[in-house]
């Protein structure tokens, strides 16, 4: 938690020394803009603002008046001794974090007859700043009802004890109540729809807190070391608890999960020591590891394997050798670090109703020598099996279409594979032993996906050719593989893992199909050989994209850029153009290409939807169309299967 909060002071006081003031007048530090002036911080590893500061409307300094207009990014950040602000009526506009981490500032007040701001009776101002993060004064803030988003750490480590937030606002940004100590309870209206990590994060004393309808996800930390809270109801539009969204709750005595919660994440409840009753519905279908570690209720359960609902959740107590564990019907998940260092674990019976195995599920566990993953698990992962030294005999079933990294490192069963790249079940889980110079790998038909970092660091790896049965390529899977100059990725493949490709520095065509819907951050960073991207996607702005996809940071960004083309659909170039993920990496956007076919699209939108379904319709009661197109089934006729087809595409995506 203090390694939080440091990192944080680091970030902003890095963020302070970035410029220098142009002058200074009785202790007040500006910036000149023309005839205008902005009130700035002293270039210092520290701001010197504190006690009452009194900003005047205007200032003269070498015989030249100036109109104070702006309070500019972090103007007044960190000023611990800072109790009040006077801002004239000649301010509007407050830059970024111009007043976070004042953990002592108990008012700001506006003058009267300002156009931006109200004063309200000199108390309890109301400053939104120019990317919606805003500042507080004394001790109940009223948000006005034009906000539509509370930014990131818009009131951290605010004095602030309480807080109305208007029905206008949708959304609170990550960290923007973190370390309110002050704050006692809040209210948050049914409109928010996201409220992001760590919103509520250490708020000590906060007692009572209302989650709106509309929300889906608790996100992690949200209300982590909230001690003082004694009850939450989480809404049935929740579908999601992440990791430590509670953790460290001290005060909380029993949490009801409701029936729209499927996944739990790790160390949700952790350190909640007075939860002694929770209410797990069977739709959870996973719980991450340590979800409720230390928690009244976990202490009190018998010795022996601890379920959560249909989960398997935690082997309690200590395991007598040549353990046998019969885990029972019905069980949806084994948790992350389930059995982890149980060595007296000699067998396990894993049911077919299991569809994951956590990750370390199974660490260090040097007793088990054989293990049946039954048909229907599709997930395995990381290092769940991770230095089971006698692990020998391992069935992986072709059910398995995930299966994260080091899963089964250090075990026999790894160890006695063959050179080259090994399979766990439909997945390419790495390769084993030292590669040939110039090495070309085929992957074989019928695998699903790469596991993360599964090639990673092979600079001999020059050309790798992948089925058309693959789905997603994972974290990592050819970061550093300097030699690479040839990869195609087939129309199979709807996910591009962070850093997949990164510094890949060889390859100088790129070729992106339209099925893929995700790319992540820095999926093809450094690489300076690539000159030409050729993408099929249609409609970027639906593709989730990570930050720096393209980006090379160790060449200059103008001169790098410009000699980059990214080739594009006929009559979408304005819409890379407009996306960030995409225009900046790239000199020029050439809309050059004729669009992919997209299985199940009669009516050419590129989309598959109930139009489509239509089209079938009428070329089964005679009508015209492409009849190649319309059979998306393959079965050399066009009927009510392709109908089904068709809806199985919009339904499940395939």
């Amino acid at each position: 938690m203090k390694q939080k909060y440091f990192l944080t002071l680091l970030l902003l006081l890095a963020a302070a020394t970035a410029s220098a003031y142009d002058f200074e007048v009785e202790g007040i530090y500006y910036n000149i803009n023309g005839n205008e002036a902005t009130v700035t911080y002293k270039t210092t590893s520290y701001n010197s603002y504190s006690g009452a500061v009194t900003i005047p409307s205007s200032v003269t300094y070498n015989g030249t008046t100036y109109l104070v207009t702006a309070i500019g990014d972090y103007a007044f950040h960190a000023c611990t001794g800072l109790e009040n602000v006077t801002i004239p009526n000649s301010v509007t506009s407050i830059g970024d974090h111009a007043f976070a981490t004042c953990n002592h500032l108990t008012s700001i007040v506006v003058d009267s007859g300002n156009p931006k701001y109200d004063s309200r009776n000199n108390c309890n101002a109301v400053i939104e700043t120019s990317s919606n993060t805003l500042i507080v004064g004394c001790n109940t803030t009223i948000i006005p009802n034009s906000v539509v988003c509370i930014g990131k750490r818009a009131f951290l480590y605010s004095g602030l004890t309480s807080i109305e937030i208007p029905n206008s606002v949708t959304t609170i940004d990550i960290d923007a109540f973190q370390a309110c100590f002050g704050l006692t309870s809040v209210d948050i209206p049914n409109t928010v729809t996201s409220i992001g990590g760590g919103a509520f994060y250490d708020c000590s004393n906060l007692a009572s807190v209302t989650i709106p309808n509309k929300l889906t996800a608790i996100s992690n930390g949200t209300f982590h070391g909230c001690r003082s809270l004694t009850s939450v109801t989480i809404p049935n539009t929740v579908t999601t608890i992440g990791s430590d969204a509670f953790s460290s709750c001290r005060s909380l005595t029993s949490v009801t999960i409701p029936n729209s919660v499927t996944t739990i994440g790790n160390s949700a409840f952790s350190q909640c020591t007075s939860l002694t009753r929770v209410t797990i519905p069977n739709t959870v279908t996973t719980i991450g590891s340590f979800a409720f570690m230390n928690t009244a209720w976990y202490n009190s359960q018998p010795d022996g394997l601890v379920y959560a609902g249909l989960v398997a959740y935690k082997y309690k107590g200590t395991m007598p050798d040549n353990t046998n564990i019969t885990i029972k019907d019905g069980t949806l998940s084994i948790s992350g670090y389930a059995f982890a260092n149980y060595s007296g674990l000699t067998s396990v019976t894993i049911p077919n109703s299991v569809t994951t195995i956590g990750s370390d599920a199974f660490l260090h566990c040097s007793g088990l020598t054989s293990v049946t993953i039954p048909n229907s698990v599709t997930t395995i992962d990381r290092e769940a099996f991770s230095n089971c030294s006698n692990l020998a005999d391992l069935t992986i079933p072709n059910s398995v279409t995930y299966v994260g990294d080091g899963a089964f490192s250090l075990t026999s069963w790894y160890a006695n594979q063959p050179d080259g790249v090994v399979y766990a079940g439909s997945v390419a889980y790495s390769y084993k032993g030292t590669m040939p110079d110039d090495a070309s790998v085929i992957i074989k038909d019928g695998t699903i996906s790469i596991t993360d970092d599964a090639f990673r660091g092979r600079s001999s790896l020059t050309d790798v050719v992948m089925p058309n049965s693959l789905v997603c390529v994972g974290r990592s899977v050819f970061e550093d593989c300097e030699g690479l100059m040839s990869v195609t990725i087939p129309h199979s493949v709807t996910t591009i893992g962070d850093r997949a490709f990164c510094y890949c520095i060889g390859i100088k065509y790129l070729t992106i199909p339209n099925t893929v819907t995700s790319i992540g951050e820095e999926a093809f960073e450094g690489c300076i050989g690539l000159n030409h991207v050729y993408s099929y996607i249609i409609h970027p702005s639906k593709v989730k994209s990570g930050d720096h996809m393209f980006s090379v940071s160790s060449v200059d960004g103008n001169s790098y850029y410009s000699g980059r083309t990214l080739h594009v659909p006929r009559g979408t170039a304005d819409a890379y153009q407009a996306n960030e993920h995409w225009y900046p990496y790239f000199g020029q956007i050439v809309a050059d290409m004729e669009p992919d076919a997209v299985q199940g699209d009669l009516n050419g939108d590129l989309e598959v939807n109930i139009a489509d379904v239509n089209a079938v319709i009428d070329i089964i009661l005679g009508g015209h169309g492409f009849i190649a197109v319309a059979d998306v089934n393959g079965d050399g006729e066009v009927n009510i299967a392709d109908i089904n087809s068709i809806i199985d595409i919009i339904l499940y995506g395939k």
